[in-house]
């Protein structure tokens, strides 16, 4: 006999899709994104439920060319449920930002940000929302990852301070529940790993440790695939712009309130083997878009003899192309750039410049400073201190040379700091340094140290920099120089 009281849900996870609406060599773009939301929503057109995890407003060249108008435009034709706010979503700045969020067609949520002037939530965006589908009332609160702060230039974050991911959690799921809501989901700009070991870390599996009631929670911020169940919560977390969703189904008996999961997968959109057609009214809205710049993005500057490929943890050859175009334009000792605005990699074969925008998806203001040899070995120590270097790999750099030894001890692991001459870096001494405004803020929790050197502003922006090095480099290959030594691997 069958159980009428049983329905059958379906929840697509979204996140960091980063203005990823083009296709290219290494995002699928919208139009196919959209037909792959669609191959689920059909099967369950009434019990389906699509979410975002947050950064849509960063990462691809439109973003750079634009404030992300097209880009919010075009996300509303995928039929978002919710969407919580990334932390991308700032760099703009709080005007920029509500301007362009106000565009969205979808509720949006950030639980734990509020604004310092009125101590209240942002005014445009929800904690949460309880929502129905086929009967069945769903909660669906929006958090942010803790670390937003450091994540974005300090001017841009100013007038918002951060509340405890955790707390927030535990205060607002009893909330939603009083409203009636029969399942809890959270939608979290929260980071996670798994390794190779099964061992998890970061705020995703924190918050499953800590927070009881949870049923599905959605994570974001870091690359990476996850698919599991840890304490009786269903996680899922996909990779950066577009290339996979993730996809829980459940079976949700209203009389017993007992959840089944009948699927907890990682959907392939990029690669694998579904044919994925892309969606023609959004492939359309895409061409709009893209029309005007097409030529400056397709244009030819370079050849890649080899797979150029962005190592978050160690030197890699476009780290010192881009810290050596950040030097020489600067005409400063040492370029610095933080691993973390690197964004993927470029393919063996000809580099256009749509590809430097997106591998350096920032187009910063460069700055230069005098910081003292202390500065920068204390800037050093940090690095590969083993929390910091978890949440924001290595820097690259230009101009000088690192000896360490990531064994020993934190900030006890730079054994040696060397110009390119060969001349050691002494303490007391000032080296012009240049850099990005993100690290010149202070961003990558280097705060406390960046805080204390006079920074100028240049009249150089890192695209152009980039694009004009590239042109005058002509080719790029993989090899790295030993720039970054560590004697324990």
């Amino acid at each position: 006999m069958m159980n009428n009281s049983r329905i059958v849900l379906d929840f697509m996870g979204h996140t960091d899709f980063a203005a990823a609406i083009r296709p290219s060599y290494h995002c699928p773009g919208a139009a196919k994104l959209a037909s792959a939301f669609e191959i689920i929503r059909k099967q369950n057109p009434a019990g389906t439920i699509l979410l975002d995890a947050g950064d849509v407003l960063v990462g691809a060249p439109i973003m750079n060319l634009t404030h992300g108008e097209p880009v919010m435009e075009i996300v509303n034709s995928f039929g978002y449920d919710a969407m919580t706010l990334g932390n991308h979503e700032f760099d703009q700045g709080s005007k920029i930002m509500e301007k362009i969020l106000s565009l969205a067609t979808f509720p949006l949520l950030c639980a734990n940000i509020i604004e310092k002037k009125s101590g209240a939530l942002i005014p445009y965006v929800n904690p949460y929302i309880v929502l129905e589908k086929k009967g069945v009332r769903i909660g669906v609160l929006g958090v942010t990852t803790e670390y937003t702060p450091y994540m974005v230039k300090a001017d841009a974050f100013e007038g918002f301070e951060m509340r405890d991911v955790v707390e927030t959690c535990k205060h607002y799921i009893p909330i939603m529940r009083k409203e009636g809501a029969e399942i809890i989901v959270v939608l979290g700009h929260l980071p996670g790993t798994r390794d190779e070991n099964g061992v998890n870390s970061g705020e995703l599996f924190n918050v499953a440790a800590s927070v009881s009631g949870i049923d599905i929670l959605f994570g974001g911020h870091n690359p990476g695939d996850i698919a599991v169940s840890v304490n009786g919560t269903l996680i899922s977390k996909t990779g950066f712009s577009a290339i996979s969703i993730g996809h829980i189904q459940i079976s949700y008996d209203q009389d017993t309130k007992r959840i089944e999961c009948t699927v907890n997968e990682i959907m392939p959109v990029l690669d694998g083997n579904l044919a994925i057609e892309p969606d023609p009214a959004v492939e359309i809205k895409v061409a709009r878009a893209m029309e005007p710049y097409i030529r400056t993005l397709d244009e030819v500057i370079g050849e890649a003899e080899s797979d150029l490929i962005v190592s978050f943890e160690a030197e890699c050859s476009l780290g010192n192309f881009f810290t050596d175009c950040i030097k020489d334009t600067c005409e400063a000792q040492i370029g610095l750039m933080n691993s973390t605005s690197c964004f993927g990699y470029v393919p063996k074969g000809p580099i256009t410049s749509e590809m430097i925008m997106w591998v350096m998806c920032f187009n910063d203001n460069l700055f230069t400073g005098f910081m003292t040899g202390r500065q920068i070995q204390d800037m050093l120590e940090l690095t590969y201190e083993k929390k910091h270097q978890s949440l924001n790999g290595s820097l690259q750099l230009s101009g000088m040379n690192v000896v360490l030894d990531s064994s020993r001890p934190d900030f006890q692991k730079i054994i040696s700091l060397k110009l390119d001459n060969g001349t050691p870096l002494l303490a007391n001494e000032k080296y012009l340094v240049s850099t990005s405004a993100y690290i010149a803020s202070g961003g990558n929790e280097y705060r406390a140290i960046t805080r204390l050197t006079d920074w100028q502003k240049t009249d150089h922006m890192s695209h152009p920099t980039f694009i004009e090095g590239m042109r005058k480099r002509k080719r790029l290959n993989s090899p790295i120089e030993g720039r970054i030594i560590d004697l324990a691997n």
